[in-house]
């Protein structure tokens, strides 16, 4: 199916958006997107936005994200396994989403709403499923034609008389027929009858070569189209060849077939799989009333797929027998096994039994490298071999042994996957620790030998900072644990590779940081409160010791005039004091 890419995002600008823009056009069947984004790329993983259909009449639910959660139990069954979002591009604000497959009931009005939001806001979009031509019997479209009925009337030296029928159809359909390529047959001129407003439509045409024949009925109108299909053998059409094998030698296989009752007489052919003539003996023929047998005769060497094609060009109708020859003494699949295993090494073997004429053994790895070995253990009984071929390897791939027997063009293997011992099994990964703007991760890697580079990379493959791994080792293998702080939102995964033995293995894990941009850390924010609380209070002290000096100078005499004696001003000073 191909996605129809609306790549510009509509923007959710404003409270509500009435349908203004162009609609959304894609043919029947195919899939669409439908674009609702933020303008301001905010993130909107932890929102909730639905998406509707027709809202003002038969409404549907479409699609309903909330904070995570997809919720299937309210979609409307017409659009249930159809829909998706894309997880990735939330925390860019994309609500966008994908109908698949997509139907004409699927044209409409669509929204996509986000009403938890303070306003709350949403947007529309139109969407319009063009219908395409196909068979739209089960949607019980008044009128639609049912499928032609077509049968044989008649065989003449001419050819094969066929009908083709079409009942009861409304509007008028457009009648024809077709061999296998899909060409249009010569036909005669349509008896039509019509009676309220329904069509009765009889097509007949005469062929004259042995093919499959369809008739197709055509309503454009309401993009209805059904067929049915026959096979029309014309008179004296080969039948399917007969092959067998009459005779077997160790290094050869005589091979037979047989055409009966063909008319007219077809020109029949030895092939190999890949289509190449293969050189025959004289063809055997006999006719009789105008039929023709034929038999023809053929020796081969080679273990291969062989096919006998009959081929009659005047009526133009081929048709083939296949049989699978395997040259006796071919060798079969090799029989491979792992004899011994080390802390480092891997010793494979490889028996080859009963090849005749004597095959060459080979290891070979993944890349189709060959592999050193042994040399090859080699027994022979009544002309056949047996073949044993051993080889030490020490990395972990796949291993095949490969058996080739250039005489007779046959080759077979057989293959083996070696896991070292001590390959690193799967990485485990853990958040440790999360604060506002930073995770703590934690990469373990157990019993691996030889030992490990282990590191940690975020998705696009960099390298991520990490501290010093702690290492232990016991009995050869070794535990490494690879820590590291991250600071941004991301997939990480710890990847351990071991060189040595050609193994890698890793680990994903996806951190979500916190976006603290635009707001002040907790410890700043308790700075600034302790700071205003000083400020307060040197203000308050400053105040209490302005008023206290204030009164202090109220009350001290003007004039010597005006001093009071001794004992009042002894009185009044242990007032003040």
């Amino acid at each position: 199916m191909k996605l129809l890419l609306f790549m510009s995002f509509m923007s959710l600008w404003r409270g509500s958006d009435e349908t203004g823009a162009d609609p959304v056009i894609v043919k029947e069947g195919d899939d669409v997107m439908l674009p609702c984004s933020f303008s301001s790329s905010s993130s909107i993983r932890h929102e909730l936005f639905d998406w509707r259909k027709d809202r003002h009449k038969d409404q549907k639910e479409v699609f309903m994200y909330d904070r995570g959660d997809i919720k299937p139990v309210r979609q409307d069954e017409t659009f249930r396994g159809r829909v998706s979002h894309f997880p990735e591009q939330l925390d860019v604000g994309n609500a966008s989403i994908v109908i698949r497959d997509t139907k004409v009931t699927d044209s409409g009005t669509y929204t996509c709403a986000f009403p938890l939001l303070q306003p709350a806001r949403e947007s529309n979009i139109v969407l319009v499923v063009d219908p395409i031509l196909k068979d739209r019997s089960d949607a019980n479209i008044p009128g639609s034609a049912p499928e032609p009925y077509v049968k044989t009337l008649d065989e003449t030296k001419e050819g094969v008389q066929l009908q083709c029928a079409v009942r009861g159809a409304s509007p008028k359909p457009v009648v024809q027929l077709q061999n296998r390529a899909g060409d249009i047959v010569p036909a005669e001129e349509p008896q039509v009858s019509e009676r309220g407003g329904r069509y009765d439509i009889i097509l007949q045409t005469t062929v004259n070569k042995t093919d499959h024949y369809r008739c197709v009925s055509t309503q454009e109108e309401i993009k209805h189209q059904t067929q049915s299909q026959t096979y029309v053998p014309v008179h004296g059409a080969a039948t399917k060849p007969s092959v067998t094998i009459l005779d077997e030698t160790t290094d050869r296989a005589l091979l037979s077939c047989e055409v009966h009752g063909a008319s007219p007489k077809p020109v029949v052919q030895w092939q190999n799989r890949a289509g190449d003539i293969v050189p025959a003996g004289e063809p055997q023929v006999s006719e009789r009333g105008g039929r023709y047998d034929i038999i023809l005769q053929t020796t081969v060497t080679k273990t291969d797929l062989y096919r006998c094609v009959s081929t009659q060009e005047e009526i133009k109708h081929q048709t083939h027998a296949e049989i699978f020859v395997t040259v006796p003494g071919a060798a079969p699949k090799p029989y491979v096994t792992i004899l011994d295993e080390t802390t480092d090494r891997v010793l494979l073997r490889c028996e080859v039994h009963g090849a005749s004429p004597k095959p060459v053994v080979q290891w070979q790895n993944r890349a189709g490298d060959i592999v050193p070995a042994e040399e090859p253990q080699v027994s022979e009984r009544g002309g056949r071999y047996n073949i044993i071929l051993q080889t030490t390897v020490t990395k972990t791939d796949f291993y095949r042994c490969v058996s080739t027997q250039e005489e007779i063009k046959h080759q077979t293997h057989a293959e083996i996957f070696v896991l070292m011992n001590g390959a690193a099994t799967k990485p485990s990964v853990t958040i440790l620790d999360e604060t506002t703007d930073r995770a703590l991760l934690s990469c373990e890697v157990h019993g691996a030998s030889p030992k490990p580079v282990v590191q940690w990379q975020n998705r696009a493959g960099d390298i991520v900072p990490a501290g010093e791994p702690q290492v232990s080792e016991r009995g050869g293998r070794y535990d490494i644990i690879l820590q590291t702080t991250v600071t941004k939102t991301d997939l990480y995964r710890c990847v351990s590779t071991q060189e040595e033995i050609k193994h890698q293995t890793h680990a994903e894990i996806f951190v979500t940081v916190p976006d603290t941009r635009g707001t002040l850390p907790v410890a700043a924010v308790v700075g600034v409160a302790v700071l205003t609380l000083l400020v307060g209070v040197v203000v308050g002290v400053v105040v209490v010791l302005y008023f206290v000096h204030k009164r202090k100078k109220s009350t001290s005499p003007k004039s010597s005039s005006d001093r009071p004696d001794s004992s009042e001003g002894t009185s009044l000073n242990r007032d003040v004091c």
